[in-house]
């Protein structure tokens, strides 16, 4: 009951931080952040280990969260399924060959899958941008 009681408090607390971000930045629109109970679960796992991992990087207009491994993982794959979503996109540059995967509004999930000499590799990372 207590982990319920934290788990729900955590998860308003993180929406409420994305609302505020997104009203003071005017760049979220009604509809585009996916706030069904499994979004907001997999957004606040991947900010609180932002958080605790210090990957938390302030900028000129806003907050970049980056969360890696299973947690990002596991947002990777409920954003959808390979080749089924249009916005899914390839990605080739210095460091490889990736994987990404729009979170609305809000950043993307990217999985590695070749390192910067063609080998395969799997990896895998969010980026939440939250604008102040």
């Amino acid at each position: 009951m207590a982990g319920e009681m934290r788990t729900a408090g955590l998860l308003a607390m993180m929406f409420g931080l994305l609302a505020m971000g997104a009203a003071r930045a005017g760049t979220i629109r009604a509809g585009t952040v996916d706030v069904s109970p499994q979004g907001l679960t997999r957004y606040a796992w991947c900010l609180e280990q932002a958080r605790q991992e210090d990957a938390v990087y302030p900028g000129d207009r806003g907050v970049g969260y980056r969360c890696t491994h299973e947690t990002a993982a596991g947002y990777f794959n409920a954003l959808g399924r390979r080749g089924r979503d249009p916005r899914e996109t390839s990605v080739r540059d210095e460091t490889g060959a990736y994987v990404l995967r729009p979170i609305s509004g809000l950043g993307n999930c990217w999985h590695r899958i070749e390192d910067e000499t063609g080998r395969p590799v799997s990896a895998f990372g969010c980026d939440v941008f939250i604008a102040y």
